[in-house]
């Protein structure tokens, strides 16, 4: 999965990020869909809070088709996070946001495990991602990092609701 931050726009009600993902199948691969969704991390949340949502509190960003080795699927789009959903991270008078956009691959076999994957994104900086400005209005950023946040691997695939056997 790469993932590639086309821009993030902050409005006076959304922060909403561009992406584009592209699938690479190494294997024969089911058709799925792509779920994901967009938070700000913040000390106040465990990291399980922030790494790890369950599936179905995740929204339908995209479906693609089976894959054989070599091919590849994209997917783009847009997703969306109030404002007044973000806890900001204070320095000084500065009011930051580091964005997390947290995805998830779901099969249609449920022979196939799904796959999660976190990513920070940012501005570039000298040894880590810059945080974004929250209190400057409303404004576009271009030229963002993303960069994988490889402790979500570590946490088991959560759900709402039981799922049947294999999924």
């Amino acid at each position: 999965m790469a993932v590639e931050v086309r821009g993030l726009r902050l409005s006076l009600v959304f922060a909403t990020l561009q992406y584009r993902v592209t699938l690479t199948a190494s294997a024969p691969t089911a058709g799925g869909a792509l779920l994901g969704d967009m938070i700000g991390a913040h000390a106040s949340m465990t990291a399980e809070e922030q790494l790890a949502p369950p599936v179905e509190a995740q929204q339908q960003l995209g479906a693609f088709q089976t894959l054989q080795p070599g091919e590849s699927a994209t997917i783009q789009g847009e997703v969306q996070l109030p404002l007044s959903a973000i806890r900001p991270l204070q320095r000084g008078n500065a009011s930051l946001f580091v964005p997390l956009l947290r995805l998830c691959l779901v099969f249609d076999s449920a022979e196939v495990a799904p796959v999660r994957r976190v990513f920070t994104v940012g501005l570039p900086g000298d040894h880590a991602l810059a945080p974004l400005r929250l209190d400057k209005g409303p404004m576009e950023h271009r030229g963002l990092l993303v960069r994988e946040v490889e402790a979500a691997r570590a946490y088991p695939l959560s759900w709402l609701q039981p799922q049947p056997a294999g999924v």
